[in-house]
């Protein structure tokens, strides 16, 4: 398996857990009877566990009840933190002391009741700003989503009042939908900022999305799952579409005959794409020259990227590297 892909995998499988495990944290400090309850079945759950390691480490008392702290402080809130710290030290006392059970462990000194208890306070206060930073990290996530949407939303009216102007305004038919084509593609590559949407951000997916869906078997993918960031599939959409207009206009997908083989890798950090045409004549000289290749290396620079193209006798050959 690609080292990139067991990389995904491993941050799926955190974002996953970390999200099941947030879920568990109550947006307003808990009030002071159900902190109390919260309190106890953590303190409980630490008791159980410190008596199951007795055996190997007996005079480790409070080893259990720091996690309950912490626990208590993250899901309930201070209040739920605060009570866990009594509590843990009773509990300690109470199942710990050689007076008061015959499990044989060191007893509790009061020595290390307080030093406990100090650093249960810390335990606390350190939660409290974790649950404060997390809450204010969510609202804000928030806020960039509705203007992202907004963004999105009078990106695509623009789009659709500069291409009504371009069918208008111009006469030949075929370069206003040419026109009309790339402001969609910009219009489309917006989406991306969509944070609640599914955006493309593998570079299959996004060719898929692109130049496949429209020829099917005339465009052939080959290569690993590769991420990519958000600039990088805004820049590498503009630029594939006008690959596609050109390629439908001069070179193999203007019949059945001819295809497209596109291969990536990303080696040492550097992202390496290979779109070889392969046509059943000839292409006209002109493939890949004037604007569209102006447009192409535009939106590349926007990544630090750059296109060569080199003509051959099966068709163009782009290959970027950003």
């Amino acid at each position: 398996m690609d080292g990139g892909v067991r990389v995904a995998g491993s941050q799926q499988i955190a974002k996953w857990l970390l999200a099941r495990w947030r879920r568990l944290y109550a947006r307003q400090d808990l009030d002071s009877g159900r902190a109390l309850l919260l309190a106890l079945i953590c303190v409980a759950g630490a008791a159980v566990m410190r008596l199951l390691l007795a055996l190997i480490a007996p005079t480790l008392v409070f080893a259990t009840y720091f996690p309950a702290v912490l626990i208590a402080s993250l899901i309930g809130g201070w209040r739920a933190g605060l009570f866990a710290i009594p509590l843990s030290v009773a509990a300690a006392w109470l199942l710990f002391d050689p007076k008061m059970t015959a499990v044989v462990l060191a007893g509790v000194s009061a020595s290390s009741a307080v030093v406990f208890a100090l650093s249960g306070l810390l335990v606390v206060a350190v939660a409290q700003f974790h649950r404060l930073t997390v809450f204010s990290y969510e609202e804000l996530e928030r806020e960039r989503t509705t203007l992202a949407r907004e963004v999105m939303h009078r990106s695509k009216n623009q789009a659709a009042i500069i291409s009504a102007l371009v069918r208008k305004g111009v006469s030949d038919k075929t370069e206003a939908e040419t026109l009309v084509g790339r402001i969609r593609a910009i219009a489309e590559a917006d989406d991306l900022l969509n944070p609640a949407g599914p955006p493309p951000l593998d570079l299959r997916a996004l060719l898929t999305k692109v130049v496949q869906r429209s020829h099917g078997d005339q465009v052939r993918l080959n290569g690993p799952q590769l991420a990519l960031t958000v600039a990088e599939a805004r820049s590498l959409s503009l630029a594939f579409h006008e690959m596609m207009t050109n390629a439908a206009k001069y070179g193999p997908l203007r019949g059945r005959d001819g295809y497209i083989e596109i291969t990536w890798q990303r080696e040492a950090g550097a992202l390496r794409i290979v779109w070889q045409e392969h046509c059943a004549t000839p292409p006209p000289s002109a493939t890949g020259v004037g604007f569209g290749l102006q447009l192409i290396s535009t939106a590349l620079a926007q990544i630090n990227g750059k296109v060569t193209i080199a003509p051959e006798p099966s068709g163009y050959r782009y290959e970027i590297a950003a």
